[in-house]
């Protein structure tokens, strides 16, 4: 009789420690979508931006180069597009065969083909780490900023991120 109420004891702790995750998680989710719409600056421009680029490098068949997309993009800042054409073309002028052999923008040669969703965001710096759909040990950071009244994203992976504000890799 011990063993079977001990084993009842047990099952219900187990059981009420899984749910407590669950609501924290669901809590964390509600926290940064609350926190998106109270904001004046709209964290999901960052969202917006990786899944779209994900989409592009996912099927570049028809479509414009690498450096055109970025300096065609309206969700990106003039100093992003900037830092981008800097970066890339000192990769290419040390390695001109290869350039950089990662994208920086993703900050690796791979990233989650599903895309990306948000995991967290700091308000007083700007920046939004977000994490792989089907990769979720895949993060990245961006930056976004208040630009004449327009949300945009001023920084991704390598492009105007602080070194140790970069996802770990």
């Amino acid at each position: 009789m011990k063993k079977f109420i001990l084993s009842i004891l047990l099952l219900s702790f187990v059981t009420s420690c899984n749910s407590h995750n669950s609501s924290t998680e669901n809590k964390v989710e509600n926290k940064v979508k609350d926190s998106v719409k109270e904001s004046d600056v709209n964290y999901n421009v960052a969202l917006d931006f990786m899944n779209n680029y994900v989409d592009y490098i996912m099927d570049t068949i028809g479509k414009v180069n690498e450096d055109e997309y970025i300096n065609k993009n309206e969700l990106l800042t003039q100093s992003f597009k900037d830092r981008y054409k800097f970066v890339q073309d000192s990769a290419y002028k040390v390695e001109p065969e290869v350039g950089l052999d990662f994208d920086p923008i993703v900050d690796g040669q791979d990233f989650p083909d599903k895309g990306f969703k948000i995991k967290s965001i700091d308000k007083a710096t700007g920046l939004v780490t977000l994490k792989g759909i089907d990769w979720q040990d895949f993060e990245v950071v961006l930056k976004v900023v208040n630009e004449n009244n327009k949300s945009l994203v001023n920084g991704s992976g390598i492009i105007n991120i602080p070194t140790n504000k970069q996802a770990k890799r």
